[in-house]
């Protein structure tokens, strides 16, 4: 069971020992904040199949928009999707709101 006051006591008597443990938690956090995330914004995207997709006989059809930059298509094929997120994201730069 969680209980903070235990684990925030425990914490405080561990840094109070060590100055270095604590220098040691600060340079930690200040490198992992400078740090790319591993799912950054600018790549995501929201994908929506149509109704009538028939996925399991490989018919993709439906619309896929870029988060970031708002480009937005609609897709008849999985290929048609694959291409367009590509392209979005080898010209990250364009803010076109284009939908076909």
């Amino acid at each position: 069971m969680y209980s903070p006051g235990v684990d925030s006591t425990m914490a405080i008597a561990a840094v109070t020992k060590n100055s270095f443990t604590i220098r040691a938690d600060r340079k930690e956090r200040e490198m992992s904040s400078k740090q790319q995330p591993s799912l950054p914004a600018k790549r995501a995207f929201v994908v929506q199949i149509h109704a009538d997709a028939k996925v399991e006989e490989g018919q993709w059809q439906g619309r896929v928009e870029h988060l970031v930059s708002f480009q937005a298509t609609h897709f008849q094929s999985l290929e048609e999707l694959l291409a367009f997120m590509a392209k979005v994201l080898i010209e990250p730069n364009t803010k076109s709101h284009q939908l076909k």
